[in-house]
């Protein structure tokens, strides 16, 4: 299977600040913003391993290291034959 890359939306809870994508929940304890963050995510072929950069150039050019990494053993990915989605 060849690499697969495309940008998806990773939450980021407990952060704080403001923006169009912020919302606060409201927890026992108090209040905590959660947040989305658009991140282009790749899965390279032979890889288990799901990283995560903050942008497609950042994942490209190397030029920056992951932000981040999932694992994903045991886990089936595919590409569907009628849409080309994962």
């Amino acid at each position: 299977m060849p690499e697969l890359s495309s940008y998806l939306e990773k939450y980021s809870g407990g952060k704080s600040g403001t923006g169009t994508r912020l919302r606060r929940l409201s927890i026992g304890f108090g209040n905590m913003v959660a947040k989305w963050d658009r991140r282009f995510f790749v899965l390279h072929e032979g890889s288990s391993v799901l990283a995560y950069h903050k942008t497609q150039e950042d994942a490209s050019t190397h030029a920056k290291p992951a932000l981040g990494t999932v694992s994903c053993d045991g886990a089936v990915v595919s590409i569907s034959p009628d849409n080309d989605s994962v």
